[in-house]
């Protein structure tokens, strides 16, 4: 941002010793200096020079700025909320009401899981806590898991999301077949590190997708899983109107 793209009836110059040219500044409305407020006028001309030529503050002064990124986690903190994740999922023994611990209460939840070549994706969205419970209580009725094993593809701190590559296999708690899962997880976090976002794009074969999941001498599943996908999109449907 250069001087000449800043309109403003009171202009003034400043400069401090670590610039080498002066440097426009906006100016406080006139007011009655003392001595007491002379720091605090001096302070704010000092900041407002920084501003304008995108020059970074003495440590003396930086000490003294707000921090614009006070929320954003560090790296190291998004892995190791996905890794505590990934590890409560791997055990079958975790309820689903722990699972469901790792999603925010502050702010709106969803997931979505759907095949990589599914025409709608968009429609596999279950939106709310008791919808993310529903997912949860499936998988925890009708199969047992692996340990995944996952590859970091991306994480953005700044975003506060993280992308991985992972694979999982599925077994049939009925009749024992298994199958594997090759998938991208994004996960959305909120301030609390807490997911609000959890998108499973499956990237091998569709019939592989969770949600897709057939056991072929289980003729009543079929009937089980629509019962349990209508439901969760009851509970959808109240928890978007």
């Amino acid at each position: 941002m250069g001087p000449d793209s800043i309109t403003t009836p009171i202009l003034g110059t400043a400069c401090h010793p670590s610039l080498k040219q002066p440097s426009p500044c906006l100016l406080p409305d006139p007011v009655e200096e003392s001595k007491d407020s002379r720091p605090l006028i001096k302070k704010y001309i000092i900041h407002r020079i920084y501003l304008l030529d995108t020059v970074s503050p003495p440590p003396s002064l930086r000490m003294s700025c707000p921090n614009t990124f006070s929320s954003t986690p560090t790296r190291e903190q998004l892995l190791a909320v996905t890794n505590r994740y990934l590890t409560a999922f791997a055990n079958n023994k975790t309820h689903p009401l722990s699972m469901l611990t790792f999603f925010s209460t502050t702010s709106p939840v969803y997931i979505q899981h759907y095949p990589s070549n599914s025409p709608h994706p968009q429609a596999s969205i279950i939106r709310g806590p008791n919808a993310v419970r529903s997912y949860f209580d499936l998988i925890a009725t009708h199969w047992t898991r692996s340990p995944v094993a996952h590859r970091i593809v991306n994480v953005d701190p700044y975003m506060r999301t993280i992308v991985f590559e992972g694979s999982v296999t599925w077994k049939w708690k009925k009749s024992g077949r298994s199958w594997v899962e090759d998938f991208t997880c994004t996960l959305a976090f909120d301030e609390q590190l807490k997911i609000v976002s959890y998108v499973v794009r499956t990237d091998s074969a569709s019939q592989t997708c969770l949600m897709r999941a057939k056991d072929v001498d289980d003729s009543s599943f079929a009937k089980i899983f629509n019962a349990n996908t209508s439901s969760v999109q009851i509970v959808t449907l109240e928890f978007t109107a």
